[in-house]
């Protein structure tokens, strides 16, 4: 049975990551419709994913932003036009979506500000100041707090200074940025293998 299962799973590990999440989410909304006790019980993978994953995530965009400058060559296309268009369009759909849900769906939301202290950014010259200044925070703990401005201006910097290294040390980034793209990967996958285990362990208890 749980050769079966892990077949009928294969292709699925076959998809894209992102794709791979898309059909998770679907999933998991069918499975809280039609069986809100066994969607709690599966909840702890859900949770261990997101949980890795931002984990990793800071490292992650680090490797992967860096490795990419430092291994480009003058005339390689880039895509960057439909990378920004793809960010545009998602970020503004994202905006619809969650004021048509803030619409839809009201909520309200209460804030205990018991000995909460601090003073707000007064006008868009001291955010602009703060946001600048978090730029150029300290690398590690920008790496540490998930400060993903200053991780993308180190890494950009970062890529640049070794795009004149050696094709040795470029080779060596690029495995350290495959190799943690792989931990995404197989984090999603184990997930996905656990779940067929607890499947198997049911099913045999059921019978």
């Amino acid at each position: 049975m749980f050769s079966a299962l892990t077949n009928l799973f294969r292709p699925i590990m076959r998809l894209g990551l992102v794709s791979q999440i898309a059909l998770g989410i679907v999933a998991g909304v069918l499975l809280v419709v039609v069986s809100p006790d066994a969607a709690s019980s599966v909840a702890l993978l859900g949770q261990l994913f997101v949980k890795a994953l931002k984990a990793v995530a800071p490292v992650l965009v680090f490797v992967l932003v860096a490795a990419a400058i430092a291994g480009h060559t003058q005339g390689q296309p880039t895509h960057i036009r439909g990378v920004l268009l793809l960010y545009i369009l998602g970020t503004l759909a994202a905006a619809v979506v969650a004021v048509v849900a803030s619409f839809l769906v009201p909520t309200q939301l209460s804030l205990d500000l018991t000995g909460v202290s601090g003073n707000p950014p007064s006008n868009i010259g001291e955010i602009l100041h703060n946001l600048v200044l978090s730029a150029v925070s300290n690398p590690v703990r920008a790496l540490m707090e998930s400060n993903f401005i200053a991780i993308l201006v180190w890494a950009v910097g970062f890529g640049f200074m070794l795009r004149t290294a050696s094709d040795t040390t470029q080779q060596g980034l690029q495995d350290l940025s495959d190799a943690i793209s792989g931990i995404v990967r197989g984090s999603g996958y184990e997930s996905t293998h656990c779940f067929l285990a607890d499947s198997q362990q049911s099913l045999s208890v059921g019978v």
